[in-house]
């Protein structure tokens, strides 16, 4: 079974050796202050030049173009720098659809999984940061450094224990923009 990463990394590369740069400022424009692609040509019956591009997809906007599925983060960088990024696009407010120049930055994946900013669906808190410990009957918070667990405390109440492991993270995460 592949990895989440592996999916990633292999989506990626394939998306690049699908579209040039000229193709893209061909059929689109992009606005760098909305994050909006609108189309400048069509070839379907479906599609007014002028009209928005793409859909949302888990959160994220993904185009077709020319029957080929890309994500809108990535033709921006596209758009603007001429290549795509050499690693991961990080949309730094944490808004998967806001694609705003501004608000993106080719990043590695360390850097791209310190700016998380929801708790995983299996989180009993429902905090980032705050899990509870059966063993102490308390919430605890710990961050991960370079690979390694790092302890922060043990808390009476979630919000305490998410709000130690955000300052924490804010110290130690170069990557973390929360």
């Amino acid at each position: 079974r592949e990895s989440r990463r592996a999916r990633y990394a292999l989506r990626t590369r394939v998306d690049e050796l699908m579209i040039d740069h000229k193709t893209l400022i061909d059929a689109l424009h992009y606005c760098q202050e909305t994050g909006t692609f609108t189309w400048k040509s069509t070839k379907s019956r479906n599609t007014k030049i002028g009209s928005v591009a793409g859909a949302l997809k888990n959160g994220y906007v993904r185009i077709s173009i020319e029957n080929k599925l890309y994500y809108a983060h990535r033709l921006a960088f596209l758009y603007v720098t001429g290549k795509f990024p050499d690693q991961q696009i990080d949309h730094i407010d944490g808004n998967r659809a806001n694609n705003s120049f501004k608000n993106l930055r080719d990043v590695s994946s360390k850097v791209n999984n310190q700016n998380v900013r929801v708790a995983r669906s299996n989180n009993a808190s429902g905090l980032l940061g705050a899990s509870w410990n059966k063993s102490s009957n308390k919430f605890e918070s710990s961050v991960r450094i370079d690979g390694k667990k790092h302890h922060i405390g043990t808390f009476d109440d979630a919000t305490e224990a998410h709000l130690a492991y955000v300052s924490k993270k804010r110290s130690v995460h170069a990557g973390c923009t929360i």
